[in-house]
């Protein structure tokens, strides 16, 4: 008890789950932790460049649900699928009762097609295909390195997609560590507050 009152609720989580601050990673290292954790690299993207992270990041919509699910349905708007009061962990609950006839409200302002251009799978450099057919929704999850075992919430969401038996769900696995090679200043780094 003593400990937990000098140290403090939010220190006891960040040993609890190995959260760190963020390190510039490299594709290699994204894809030796994503394979340690049991994930096919095959499915994993990052950004192109440090613009289209920055641009991501900053979007108030797309930062909101960091760590977490975004989904588009299949005409690329975004659907606003949860409860603004809800937890932003609870998007694997969400993605296992998405459903094709099922009527969401949607952000046309928020569009696949700014997001796909951005990303390149961290094996190769051609992006996702952003008109994939034969998916009613495309769910884009966001992780990174650096916030350790609470990635386990996240890389469940391939495993829930695949099994909706509501809807068809393409899954892209969106890594948002920061890039050694895109040399950001420390102000364009993520803080870990």
């Amino acid at each position: 008890m003593v400990l937990f009152l000098t140290i403090g609720c939010k220190q006891i989580v960040i040993w609890k789950y190995g959260i760190r601050s963020p390190r510039n990673e490299t594709p290699e290292s994204i894809i030796a932790f994503a394979k340690k954790q049991g994930q096919s690299p095959e499915n994993i993207y990052m950004f192109r460049d440090s613009v289209s992270y920055l641009k991501f990041m900053k979007d108030s919509i797309y930062k909101r649900s960091c760590f977490s699910a975004i989904v588009f349905n299949e005409k690329g708007f975004l659907v606003n699928y949860k409860d603004s009061a809800g937890c932003q962990w609870s998007a694997a609950g969400y993605i296992a009762k998405l459903k094709k006839d099922t009527i969401y409200r949607t952000d046309e302002s928020h569009l696949i097609s700014s997001v796909i251009p951005s990303l390149i799978p961290v094996t190769g450099s051609a992006s996702p295909d952003l008109h994939a057919q034969g998916f009613d929704y495309t769910v884009v999850f966001t992780w990174a390195k650096y916030i350790g075992k609470l990635n386990d919430r996240l890389f469940c969401i391939n495993e829930i997609a695949k099994n909706n038996p509501y809807a068809r769900l393409r899954v892209i696995s969106l890594n948002v560590d920061m890039q050694k090679s895109w040399c950001l200043r420390d102000d364009q780094k993520t803080k870990l507050n």
